[in-house]
């Protein structure tokens, strides 16, 4: 009978374990307790997944260099003779291992970053640099922001803590991360990429192998070796600079460790991820030098993208309350040249209207302040856009209109009362043709033609200083021959050919 009641026993504990329990936290996760919670902190989570999102996407950043592909096939043994050949089934037949013989590898482990460039095709040019210090600077992002990232998470638990009980925040930690959404943090460095060298002997029995990783610190010596081999040397734009974790450093105590478009700092958010942006594009002629960097948070930068951004920075977007926000524009952001003449490399020669540099600039992600007070002090505040209904005041050059109307005074729609103001905006910032103004509005900012239209041919502008404006521009990066100069401006900007000639020659350079 004694032992009845154990086996009772035991089926009531097996029963009360692996079937009442689990039905009790599966019934806790689906109550209405904790959806309460998971909806407070909903905006958060999302924001912590986004980041997630984009240090993943950071770590693609090097999926361009590959051996050259010789094909493949399968390779058997059909001899009579009982072989083994046991070293055949260690070779790899893929794009990032290149297959030489035993001599190679030796040199290749001599010399890695020489062999590496010769077999996987890398050239030793200015393209390449730069394309070596864009994935040096997203992976240091990465090594940073999984951090931030880990931290944020953290933060955010600790501070539902008190509405979880304790026993299922204890025993269940992983399920209430899975539960309330959080995308899994990868802390792995496996993203970072290896190549390899590899001799496999004719026979199978024997063979050597190099392998050499592309992480952060292998990165930077990889560049400094690129850049021995260019030699380097000053410029007008001042000492060319590396993107090295140095460098990126005081870029970021420059900066006040503040994002240079939205104003939001590492005081306003401790754990805010930062990177690195070329203010001209390393695509546009853009250099690594600290007077083309600025500090930018990572979703500001990912909105900028490759397009040049010299538009007024926004408000920030942490004034709350009855504080009044401060629409004051900042200076705008340039690159210094040591010299009168502003540094312009990114301006082409001669090229089409949608592919130039102008069609490229873009205006920062409009922000404002928040109004949940009771929103968490360690995340992000939403974003939301500035009404546009009424314009800012402004003053142009010459040929702008000082003062901006409104869109109950000028009749505008609302699309178009927001083109106009981008146009504005533009029209500050370097010189445009009214093609090339309506093209920049359709094409960069996604305005509907006829909406751009309007809002440019709203504006009194004299396109003919305009021309001027932009021959100065060209001539204040390049020389330009008179005709050349003039072909630009027509064929590139899209000036008629007397506002073309007016330019050219109001430059000087017809004269």
């Amino acid at each position: 009978m004694f032992i009845v009641y154990l086996i009772l026993l035991f089926l009531l504990m097996f029963s009360v374990v692996k079937i009442i329990y689990p039905m009790v936290i599966d019934s806790y996760f689906k109550g209405d307790k904790f959806l309460a919670v998971k909806n407070r902190i909903q905006q958060h989570i999302d924001e912590c997944n986004e980041l997630n999102e984009h240090i993943e996407s950071l770590k693609l950043s090097y999926a361009y260099v590959q051996t050259c592909d010789y094909g493949e096939g399968q390779l058997s043994d059909t001899s009579s003779y009982n072989m083994k050949r046991k070293q055949w089934a260690t070779k790899l037949n893929n794009k990032w291992t290149h297959q030489c013989s035993a001599s190679i590898v030796k040199n290749a482990s001599d010399q890695p970053y020489k062999y590496f460039c010769k077999y996987f095709n890398i050239n030793a040019d200015e393209a390449t640099l730069k394309q070596f210090e864009k994935v040096l600077n997203d992976f240091s992002a990465v090594e940073q922001g999984k951090l931030l990232l880990a931290n944020e998470r953290d933060a955010i638990l600790l501070s539902i803590r008190n509405s979880i009980p304790s026993h299922i925040l204890k025993n269940h930690h992983a399920r209430v991360v899975s539960e309330l959404g959080f995308k899994n943090i990868s802390m792995s460095q496996l993203y970072f990429p290896s190549y390899a060298f590899q001799y496999i002997s004719a026979g199978g029995n024997s063979s050597s192998q190099f392998v050499l990783t592309f992480d952060i610190a292998q990165i930077e010596r990889f560049i400094v070796y690129l850049a021995g081999l260019l030699k380097i040397k000053n410029s007008i734009a001042g000492q060319r600079a590396l993107m090295t974790s140095n460098l990126r450093e005081r870029i970021k105590n420059r900066d006040g460790y503040t994002c240079q478009i939205c104003r939001l700092s590492t005081k306003d958010e401790k754990n805010l991820l930062l990177e690195i942006d070329h203010i001209i594009p390393l695509s546009k002629g853009g250099v690594t030098c600290e007077s083309n960097l600025q500090t930018l948070c990572w979703k500001c930068n990912r909105s900028k993208g490759s397009k040049v951004y010299s538009a007024d920075v926004v408000i920030n977007p942490l004034q709350t309350g009855s504080e009044r926000l401060d629409t004051t524009l900042p200076p705008k952001v340039s690159v210094s040249t040591g010299s009168a003449k502003s540094d312009k490399t990114w301006l082409p020669n001669v090229s089409a209207s949608t592919d130039s540099a102008k069609s490229e600039t873009t205006l920062p992600p409009k922000v404002s302040a928040p109004t949940d007070s009771a929103k968490l002090d360690m995340t992000r505040p939403p974003k939301t856009r500035m009404p546009a209904t009424v314009l800012q005041n402004s003053t142009f050059e010459g040929d702008v209109a000082s003062n901006a109307e409104t869109k109950q005074k000028s009749g505008l729609s609302r699309p178009q009362a927001n083109a106009l103001r981008s146009a504005k905006e533009y029209l500050e910032c370097s010189g445009y043709s009214r093609k090339g103004l309506i093209e920049q509005l359709h094409a960069g900012d996604g305005y509907d033609v006829s909406d751009a239209t309007i809002a440019v041919d709203s504006l009194n502008i004299e396109w003919k200083k305009q021309a001027m404006k932009s021959a100065k521009e060209y001539l204040d990066c390049s020389g330009y021959s008179c005709k050349g100069l003039i072909e630009q401006l027509h064929k590139g900007d899209g000036y008629t050919l007397s506002e073309a000639t007016y330019g050219a020659e109001q430059a000087g350079a017809c004269s």
